[in-house]
């Protein structure tokens, strides 16, 4: 049985390799034991038959904003039913606030899906590296954002802010978690960057699907190292032990 994942229009959201979310979920499912296959889903296409097991949306350019949120309303139905099945979703950066309920923009404010049921106001520009305590460890990233995000009751927050903005500022939490939905600002694309995060979506797909994992690969181990001792530097150069 072969994983379907999700890639919602990867050639409108991939300002910082946020659509690569879809690819390093499917790498890591594969390097323990279970097939994983990427469908991207271009704007204009039909509505996919196949059913997916994680939906990965990334983030663009405001430019695009209506004419993507138009393409999400397209594929609302399908969504919601894997939400209410808890498939898991990542949606980041603008794709993020396109599934909240609205979204502030320059030509004027877009009434989002209201996945995630707080608002995305506009603010200055924040950008620079981040790091985030979460239930699945510290999370780093890079964060590049116009706006705030104004959480409504159901929400929690992705985690706390250890080092950067956020995109609540001034609450210094990030991102926001409904069931099996999660948005955050962190880019990079952060699952490439946070393996923890990236095994979390993988278990909680297993654990659905009924599948079994296998023990990582050597491949995996590897690459788990590595980003360790990346997150270790970027952890000391924000002044973090």
């Amino acid at each position: 049985m072969a994983l379907t994942i999700w890639s919602v229009f990867p050639e409108m959201g991939n300002i910082h390799g946020d659509a690569g979310n879809a690819d390093a979920l499917a790498r890591r499912a594969g390097w323990r034991g279970i097939e994983a296959e990427v469908l991207e889903i271009s704007l204009g296409d039909d509505v996919p038959s196949e059913e997916p097991d994680a939906i990965v949306i990334g983030s663009g350019f405001d430019a695009d904003a209506s004419a993507v949120l138009d393409g999400l309303r397209r594929l609302e139905p399908s969504i919601r039913a894997a939400l209410e099945a808890q498939v898991p979703l990542l949606a980041v950066g603008l794709g993020w606030e396109l599934c909240s309920a609205s979204v502030e923009l320059g030509q004027g404010t877009l009434d989002g899906l209201g996945i995630f049921p707080g608002s995305a106001v506009a603010t200055m520009r924040h950008t620079g590296d981040i790091a985030v305590e979460t239930t699945w460890g510290r999370l780093i990233g890079y964060e590049y954002h116009l706006r705030d995000y104004r959480p409504a009751a159901g929400e929690i927050p992705l985690g706390t802010v250890l080092s950067g903005v956020g995109h609540a500022a001034g609450s210094g939490h990030e991102g926001s978690v409904v069931g099996s939905a999660i948005g955050t600002a962190l880019r990079g694309p952060v699952l490439a960057r946070n393996g923890a995060l990236a095994d979390h979506l993988v278990f909680r797909i297993a654990d659905l699907r009924g599948l079994a994992l296998e023990d990582p690969s050597p491949t995996l181990q590897r690459i788990d190292e590595l980003n360790g001792a990346i997150a270790a530097r970027t952890f000391r150069s924000l002044g973090l032990r």
